[in-house]
């Protein structure tokens, strides 16, 4: 028996809902196999979804539908148009063969050979999701990198982009570990003036970690705005009943500051001699011993993030994996003395006040919301991509690292620019505030050796 669905008010509808009324009482009443079906069945209702109404939802998850945009149709409209026309008009745009492929598997070889006290000084900046960026050593053969490309073809895009007064702000490596989950949807930046240029070290593929985007949205300012929580009588009674004691201690805790330590297996020994009260992926340092002094930590300091792990999940796993006791970056939250609180407080309201725009942001306050069908014909997976192709992409382009379907970790060299009057928070500001001494050297080295370049092309004479 198969009854179908023929629309509201029709005879066949009027015979389905007897049916179902008649097969109710009869699975009470009698066995499920008093009318000769199998137990569990059910009339077919065949058309009954073409009346639901469509609620599509796209986000950097949805990592398995067919995007719309696909590398190649990208490639044919930088040829027809131009990279630079591209890039203005939908923020993200390619050229293939940009960088010698040979030269960047070369650099590649020389990356992986680094010793861990270099890579340590290298760390530029915290990505999370299992991704690490290494600035680039100022040595052999990393600083013979043509920053700008085989016979400087970035320099027209890049000029006509960013004017021709532009800086390069980071020359970097960003590792995926395999088997790495994919990013939120984020922005870089929601300043104008920066560009990303993604230069694959090796054959990218669709499961190695490429960079997915929402072409056009550089310029859409509705892309940051979140979607309204929805209201409840418990929130509106909160709202009656004034802040709860909970909220009232928030207000009136103390101000604090950002460290980050470096331990070692010697400073992990050491955590024996601390008390702690465990919270929700952090500690409180409640007291410290004199043996323990090594740790750098002081009694009120809130331990929260040892590399990639919340530091409650490192403690669980320390002792098994040898990894994790060696080479450590620790993040701390210190409380600022009583005293100094209301001054802290009054600088970074002054800073706001005058400086609103130059205020770092972190990505987490950059993330979009991605609801709605209006959003599915602009997604694209940047891949597949070849060793030396080059992908420029506007740092306001909503963009997310997709997940590493494979065992082994890819590598990828990223080379942002932007302008020199540039305005804003730019998209690595918060990784130079926190990078060692010795990477921003390096940094410093790589900007001399980019306008060194840009001076040997404005010289005709010089030109090849």
């Amino acid at each position: 028996m198969q009854m179908v669905w023929q629309g509201p008010g029709s005879r066949q509808a009027f015979h389905w809902r007897c049916a179902m009324v008649v097969t109710g009482l009869g699975a009470v009443l009698f066995p499920p196999c008093w009318m000769g079906h199998r137990p569990g069945w059910r009339p077919h209702r065949q058309s009954f979804a073409a009346h639901a109404i469509p609620r599509l939802k796209v986000s950097s998850s949805a990592e398995t539908a067919k995007p719309a945009w696909t590398m190649a149709r990208l490639s044919e409209l930088c040829r027809e148009q131009g990279c630079s026309s591209v890039l203005k008009s939908h923020g993200v745009a390619v050229m293939p063969g940009a960088f010698e492929g040979e030269m960047l598997e070369g650099l590649l070889d020389a990356f992986l050979g680094m010793e861990v006290e270099m890579l340590h000084d290298m760390r530029f900046g915290d990505l999370r999701v299992a991704r690490t960026p290494y600035h680039l050593p100022y040595k052999e053969p990393f600083r013979f990198l043509p920053l700008l490309g085989v016979e400087e073809c970035l320099r027209d895009v890049l000029t006509d982009y960013l004017g021709e007064d532009f800086e390069l702000e980071s020359a970097m490596v960003v590792q995926v570990d395999g088997g790495a989950g994919r990013q939120n949807a984020h922005l870089d930046t929601e300043d104008a003036g920066s560009v990303s240029v993604h230069v694959p070290l090796q054959p990218l593929h669709e499961g190695f970690a490429p960079l997915s985007f929402l072409v056009t949205t550089h310029e859409d300012p509705s892309i940051l705005a979140a979607a309204a929580a929805p209201r409840s009588r418990r929130r509106d009674r909160r709202k009656e009943l004034g802040p709860t004691l909970a909220h009232q201690r928030q207000r009136s805790a103390t101000a604090k500051e950002e460290y980050f330590l470096q331990w070692d297996g010697d400073e992990v020994d050491l955590l024996g001699e601390l008390d702690l009260r465990r919270g929700q992926g952090r500690c409180l340092i409640r007291s410290v011993r004199p043996s323990a002094e090594g740790l750098g930590l002081q009694p009120g300091d809130e331990v929260t993030h040892v590399n990639e792990l919340d530091f409650v999940s490192w403690l669980q796993v320390k002792d098994f994996v040898p990894e994790f006791r060696r080479n450590l970056r620790v993040r701390v939250l210190r409380p600022v003395l009583q005293e100094n609180a209301k001054q802290l407080r009054s600088d970074r309201r002054l800073r706001h006040i005058a400086h609103e725009h130059e205020r770092p942001q972190s990505v987490r306050h950059r993330r979009v919301w991605l609801s709605g069908p209006r959003y599915e014909d602009k997604r694209l997976i940047g891949a597949p991509l070849n060793v030396g192709d080059a992908l420029l992409y506007d740092s306001r382009t909503v963009h997310w690292g997709s997940s590493n379907r494979e065992e082994e970790s890819r590598y990828v060299l990223y080379l942002n620019f932007k302008k020199r009057d540039f305005v804003g928070t730019s998209p690595d500001e918060l990784a130079i505030s926190s990078a060692d001494q010795r990477c921003r050297w390096w940094r410093h080295r790589f900007q001399e050796k980019l306008e060194r370049e840009l001076h040997y092309m404005e010289d005709p004479r010089r030109r090849r």
